[in-house]
């Protein structure tokens, strides 16, 4: 449902019921201006926000624990059995 600011005010008690049924927006000359919502959606979104906020840090530590826990293993070739292009063009420079 949709609430203008003065309506919201005068009518604050019914505003806080309906938001355990739906989410209620409240406007401001016809644009969004806030909305009420249930503290259990509130605390989801919050989870939520918090998880987008990780860091790559805090990922790859995340994802080091999994590799311990499945016992995985990077196999890095040594760096003589890649080819490098950039040391490649320098051979074909110097020649």
């Amino acid at each position: 449902m949709e609430w203008t600011i003065a309506e919201a005010r005068q009518r604050f008690s019914q505003l806080v019921k309906d938001a355990h049924q739906e989410p209620q927006l409240i406007t401001n000359r016809n644009r969004p201006v806030a909305a009420v919502l249930d503290a259990e959606t509130f605390l989801k979104f919050q989870e939520w926000r918090q998880q987008c906020r990780r860091s790559l840090f805090d990922s790859l530590q995340d994802l080091g624990k999994i590799c311990m826990e499945e016992n995985y293993q990077l196999v890095i070739p040594d760096r003589l059995s890649r080819k490098n292009p950039f040391a490649e063009v320098l051979d074909e420079i110097s020649s």
